[in-house]
């Protein structure tokens, strides 16, 4: 959330948003705002719209189902948009489209913030390989080196990269703005 830098009142979308503890976040920061938040399953879009409508019932905040390659909102529609670890379990060609996609409906001058499976520890990188060996639909594949460049390639600026750790578990934290 810090680096997020939002602001009360803006249009915010997060995608991916799985069962909705960013989401509730999101919602809170942004009392006088509208925040969306999309899924690819129907049942963590619903889960996520029934907490939201129980925990903050005054807010502007919904929750559709939807694909990150194809986000039914139009251009330059929000101001922020929050992803937390969807890369990882996209096909290759997907996060192409998905990046695509967030840098069309994002307003210029608006931020994208990403949270990814961090690279920077080899003992967890080990780990991870053994993992995704066993369960790759669960643990995906590590794209922590990789999304920066496909960002910059889309035209988006990379203003803030941060390393932390959770336990063993590695994480990047990006920041982004769309150019105006």
């Amino acid at each position: 959330m810090e680096i997020s830098n939002i602001q009360d009142g803006s249009e915010i979308l997060e995608v991916a948003m799985g069962s909705g503890e960013m989401f509730h976040h999101l919602v809170q920061a942004n009392p006088n705002g509208h925040t969306v938040g999309v899924d690819f399953s129907a049942n963590m879009s619903a889960r996520s719209q029934a907490g939201a409508r129980r925990n903050f019932p005054g807010a502007s905040a919904h929750c559709p189902c939807a694909d990150a390659c194809r986000l039914p909102f139009p251009d330059a529609r929000f101001d922020n948009l929050v992803v937390c670890y969807l890369f990882e379990l996209l096909p290759q060609d997907d996060v192409y489209k998905s990046i695509a996609e967030l840098f069309r409906v994002l307003r210029p001058g608006g931020t994208l913030t990403l949270t990814l499976v961090g690279q920077h520890l080899a003992i967890f990188n080990l780990l991870y390989k053994v993992c995704t060996k066993v369960a790759p639909a669960f643990w995906g594949r590590q794209v922590s080196s990789s999304v920066p460049d496909l960002l910059t390639e889309e035209g988006f600026d990379i203003e803030v990269t941060e390393y932390l750790r959770q336990g063993l578990y590695p994480t990047r934290l990006l920041r982004a703005r769309k150019p105006r």
